[in-house]
């Protein structure tokens, strides 16, 4: 791998991180709509937006290519209830005053994805690397000794996005085409659910104005923008690497949780 592609790898992958980093805001937006609701709609919607992007770039051979590989397919399914799993985690965190705790599980997140990429890649360390691990992991339990308790849900997004992140390596597939596998795989689940459940007139999607139901639509359709760039740059660079991305989500987590949504470290 060139100097090249790992500096592009890097770009990206720092991009998609700090989109995520403002989700927060727009999350609050729409605090009302259950979190299980909202990550039906993430879930669809990028599934049809993959869909028309797919076709814009003409890659359904690479789709068709990987539909003969049910070893890959299967794979994504395991990434595909990771990433849906640490989704609704993530915005019920949000939506219920968690903000900080879950921007605390995207601190310890690199030091998992570090962990998992030399147990499961054999990666290693040069020494400045391992003084950057070092630095990086007392500033973490600086951060859980200043958080009071077990932060259980900042641990839940760590480890299931870190294990995501392992398992959509080592298939090996490009970005647009797992995303549309993988939202493929979680659609029935959230159609039942939006439309057969949260569908109902005294549910909040069947209630609520269509402005709310927009918005929630909205982020569906914005959500596959980082995960897109974020694959890019995780395939453009080593886990070494990209281990290292995720401490910048917080970083702009905790400006969104701290300043947007007027938390503090003894609110959650």
């Amino acid at each position: 791998m060139d100097a090249k592609q790992t500096r592009l790898g890097i770009i990206l992958a720092l991009a998609a991180y700090f989109i995520w980093g403002i989700a927060p805001a727009y999350f609050k937006l729409i605090y009302y709509v259950p979190a299980d609701e909202i990550l039906t709609h993430r879930v669809i919607w990028s599934f049809f937006f993959m869909v028309a992007l797919i076709s814009v770039s003409r890659q359904w051979p690479q789709v068709k290519k990987l539909l003969k590989t049910p070893r890959k397919i299967f794979l994504l399914a395991l990434s595909a209830v990771l990433v849906g799993g640490n989704w609704l985690l993530f915005i019920w965190a949000v939506n219920n005053h968690h903000m900080l705790e879950a921007s605390l599980g995207y601190f310890i997140n690199p030091l998992v994805n570090i962990l998992l990429g030399m147990i499961f890649l054999g990666e290693r360390f040069r020494r400045l690397q391992w003084l950057a691990v070092i630095l990086a992991f007392c500033g973490v339990l600086v951060q859980l000794w200043t958080f009071g308790s077990l932060p259980i849900i900042g641990l839940g997004l760590a480890f299931s996005f870190a294990f995501y992140g392992l398992v959509r390596k080592k298939i090996a597939v490009d970005a647009q085409t797992g995303m549309l596998v993988e939202t493929l795989w979680l659609l029935p689940v959230a159609a039942i659910w939006l439309f057969g459940i949260t569908g109902q007139p005294d549910q909040p999607y069947g209630r609520e104005p269509l402005v709310a139901q927009s918005a929630a639509d909205g982020r569906g359709r914005g959500d596959h923008h980082p995960f897109a760039v974020l694959y890019r740059g995780g395939n453009a660079s080593a886990a070494l690497h990209a281990g290292l991305f995720p401490v910048h989500r917080p970083n702009a987590d905790v400006p969104a949780g701290g300043d947007v949504l007027r938390r503090s470290a003894g609110q959650g």
